[in-house]
């Protein structure tokens, strides 16, 4: 069966990620033309899924990539402020101040052992 899909409407994102949900019940093969994406749907050995739940997913995934697009400043905000805030001088001394000269700290030693150092049986 084949389906066209408007690329005007959809993005190739939410094509690819609309297409990928049904890999497993379909072969899917995509193409285009100057005005729409070409879907070639071809249900595979005993697998009967109907090609118009294409559509559908084709419907949430293009609002999910909205939506993306959408909060990309806010994450990029939050996540920034994220790690600002593991940089600010609290004014406690950093006890892997002394790593920096070269040593390394207990922490750092402790996630450097392995752990059938500490363990001697399996």
């Amino acid at each position: 069966m084949e389906i066209r899909v408007d690329k005007t409407i959809y993005t190739l994102d939410a094509l690819l990620k609309a297409a990928y949900s049904f890999v497993e019940v379909a072969y899917i093969h995509l193409a285009q033309d100057d005005r729409d994406w070409i879907v070639q749907w071809t249900d595979k050995e005993g697998c009967h899924t109907d090609p118009r739940a294409l559509e559908n997913e084709l419907v949430t995934q293009q609002l999910r990539c909205r939506l993306v697009e959408q909060t990309a400043d806010l994450r990029r905000l939050m996540l920034g402020r994220a790690y600002a805030s593991t940089m600010l001088d609290n004014g406690v001394p950093d006890p892997d101040a002394d790593a920096a000269a070269g040593g390394t700290t207990e922490a750092e030693d402790s996630v450097l052992r392995g752990w059938f150092d500490d363990h001697d049986s399996v």
